[in-house]
């Protein structure tokens, strides 16, 4: 059996559609829990695996999973389990600013140094580059129209708002129909987002894109983007650039790996 651990109770259209079993098939049996809520179910599924002689795989991500305490118990908690092998797909480190911890990366190698196989999104000298395999999703090569300059596309807990930009068409990342986040996202030339993964998609849609980070996963982000204060939008706006390849480049990688996958399960 393959397990896909992420965060997947949550209402943020990124963590929902992070998880690679979305977009890659397997003959084993799969099954996608939530790694706050549902992880210690693990313990019982590899109970009914070794009753049925069966192995049992954990596949780890998409998401902000490292160098976060929110999740590290749980990371630690599977892995003690010893399961037949652990993946890290697509994750990344999410140490948010307003943490007081003097950390970075403090977790990261050695829950790596566990697993048969592993890619993180974040662009960190040493460790294996693979981006998020929400680039495998469909909608993102729809034919999209223009009909707005900037958009802002913000995360569900942190609004964006600056009395320049009220008028601005908005959307959270809380909507789950992705083929509306995609036309909204589409509809412009600009992007201004405190979304990983508005960002993420915003530039595969070959959008110029301006961030306002809250976390060092903006930060480690692959692709230069420019960030800073919402306040800065205007100037900002005339850095970002447009990315012609970026969707192909990450659904190569993604593909790649996959097929790594595949030989690790025969």
């Amino acid at each position: 059996m393959i397990i896909n651990v992420h965060r997947n109770s949550v209402n943020n259209i990124g963590d929902l559609l992070s998880s690679p079993l979305k977009y890659f098939k397997y003959d084993d049996k799969t099954k996608v829990i939530d790694i706050c809520d549902d992880y210690k179910s693990v313990f019982f599924t590899k109970w009914l695996c070794n009753l049925k002689l069966e192995k049992m795989h954990i596949i780890f991500g998409g998401g902000g999973l490292l160098d976060n305490n929110f999740f590290e118990n749980e990371l630690n908690y599977i892995t003690n389990l010893k399961p037949d092998s652990i993946i890290y797909w697509g994750v990344g480190h999410n140490k948010h600013y307003n943490e007081n911890i003097p950390r970075l990366n403090s977790s990261s190698k050695a829950l790596l140094r566990a697993s048969k196989l592993w890619g993180v999104r974040d662009k960190i000298e040493g460790l294996n580059y693979l981006p998020c395999s929400s680039c495998m999703h469909p909608a993102l090569g729809m034919n999209l129209g223009l009909r707005n300059d900037i958009v802002i596309y913000e995360h569900e807990h942190i609004p964006l708002s600056t009395s320049d930009l009220d008028n601005k068409p908005k959307m959270t990342n809380n909507n789950h129909d992705f083929e509306e986040v995609v036309n909204f996202l589409g509809s412009a030339n600009y992007v201004i987002t405190n979304s990983y993964h508005g960002m993420y998609w915003a530039l595969l849609l070959k959008k110029k894109v301006v961030a306002v980070p809250f976390s060092n996963k903006f930060d480690l982000f692959s692709y230069d983007v420019p960030m800073g204060r919402i306040e800065e939008w205007s100037e900002l706006l005339e850095k970002s650039t447009i990315y012609d390849n970026a969707l192909e480049e990450c659904r190569l990688l993604n593909n790649e790996f996959y097929k790594k996958t595949l030989t690790l399960y025969q």
